[in-house]
């Protein structure tokens, strides 16, 4: 399933272990509420845990941490994992300066292609 406005997009893949969710475009304060609505889609629909691609993201900024932590939170709360896999430069660069690095697993992408 995609979903795609304004060169915004977020994809979703299934595998039965949980769900992978690619993001491209800006995300920014125009653009993180509906990457909200996104994840929660993804926490609320599977019962896995969450790995979210961010390699294709071109801009990245605080509205997008929290849209991370807030589904964290939501994962968490059911005894599962938020994974963030190959954030692209600008993304790793704002988690590395919030401090934030750390609240999330990095990884490389692990799941479907």
């Amino acid at each position: 399933m995609t979903w795609d406005v304004d060169g915004f997009a977020v994809e979703f893949h299934t595998d039965g272990r949980g769900v992978l969710v690619r993001v491209a475009g800006e995300v920014d304060a125009a653009t993180a509420p509906a990457l909200s609505a996104q994840l929660e889609r993804a926490v609320e629909w599977n019962s896995g845990d969450v790995m979210v691609d961010l390699a294709g993201v071109t801009f990245f900024d605080s509205t997008a941490v929290r849209a991370l932590l807030r589904a964290r939170t939501g994962l968490t709360a059911r005894g599962r994992r938020l994974v963030v896999s190959d954030p692209a430069p600008n993304a790793r660069r704002v988690l590395e300066l919030t401090g934030l690095a750390g609240a999330f697993e990095l990884d490389r992408l692990v799941g479907p292609d």
